[in-house]
């Protein structure tokens, strides 16, 4: 159960470190761009810095996120209980 509890917290972390990029702020802010290109046809402004993603983390999934974590940590301390009380 050690073992399942560390590979989840690994997982967690891992998640939350690889989906951050995506909740970068909007605009982004880049010094000294004037935000269009230059008499060119297509593509972006080719300045430097984060990309937005265009994702848009509303508050319901991240509480969603937050209540399945707290269901699992829910579930795994009733079992450790029970198992204690047999």
């Amino acid at each position: 159960m050690k073992k399942l509890g560390l590979v989840l917290a690994t997982a967690t972390v891992f998640c939350l470190v690889v989906a951050a990029p995506a909740l970068a702020k909007y605009p982004p802010e880049v010094e000294g761009t004037s935000g269009g290109n230059a008499g060119g046809s297509g593509g972006g402004g080719g300045a430097a810095g984060t990309a937005f993603t265009g994702v848009d983390v509303s508050l319901w999934m991240v509480l969603l996120a937050v209540f399945a974590v707290a269901g699992v940590t829910a579930l795994i301390l009733s079992r450790r209980r029970a198992a204690a009380s047999k």
